[in-house]
């Protein structure tokens, strides 16, 4: 049940950060803690560290405005985690 709900929490956090390219606030600063609060919670597996990562580029990309092709690898990242949550 919280694999699933993890898997939902890291679609929408991919949402955000592709709505965020668009300027559309959707909770992107909320979306990236919550990355790298949950990186922090699981640090023993190297998926958290790659959140953790995806966390702090989402910030940068916040704050500076710069999309880089890291935040969308970050996007990638995230979109393909929250599909094989379910997948199991």
């Amino acid at each position: 049940m919280i694999i699933y709900l993890l898997g939902i929490l890291d679609f929408l956090a991919a949402l955000s950060m592709i709505l965020m390219k668009f300027k559309i606030n959707f909770y992107g600063t909320v979306f990236a803690g919550y990355l790298v609060v949950k990186g922090l919670v699981f640090i023993r597996n190297i998926a958290s560290i790659v959140d953790i990562v995806c966390g702090a580029i989402f910030f940068y990309a916040i704050f500076t405005g710069n999309f880089s092709i890291a935040a969308y690898l970050a996007v990638i990242w995230l979109l393909q985690k929250s599909v094989l949550s379910f997948i199991r």
